[in-house]
């Protein structure tokens, strides 16, 4: 439902509006609640203190995610060349985890001759 143009900028509208209760009686919301405007900064998701954008999405059945970010990786290489400077992106969730994983098994392995 979309809410007429009178309702999009009004700032008191959630006081205004009526909250029917069990028993089947409106109330204006007034009446139930106190509110109050308080501004506050907004939250920028960083990673690495970059500003980060994450994509999250699922699997389709008999699909896994190597298979998808084999297929991703290069659509993401040819689209990151149009990009401006300082932007990237990476792979995380599973990619990421292996990767952790066989860099810390290379460091704790040792090469003998």
């Amino acid at each position: 439902m979309k809410a007429q143009s009178r309702q999009h900028n009004d700032i008191e509208l959630p006081t205004s509006v009526n909250v029917l209760t069990s028993d089947q009686k409106s109330y204006p919301m007034a009446q139930i609640v106190t509110s109050s405007l308080v501004w506050q900064s907004a939250v920028i998701p960083r990673r690495d203190r970059m500003k980060t954008i994450t994509i999250v999405s699922g699997l389709e059945s008999g699909v896994t995610a190597a298979e998808v970010n084999q297929q991703l990786q290069p659509l993401l290489e040819q689209y990151a060349q149009n990009w401006p400077t300082g932007y990237r992106w990476e792979l995380g969730g599973v990619a990421e985890s292996s990767g952790e994983a066989t860099h810390q098994y290379l460091k704790s392995s040792r090469l003998r001759l």
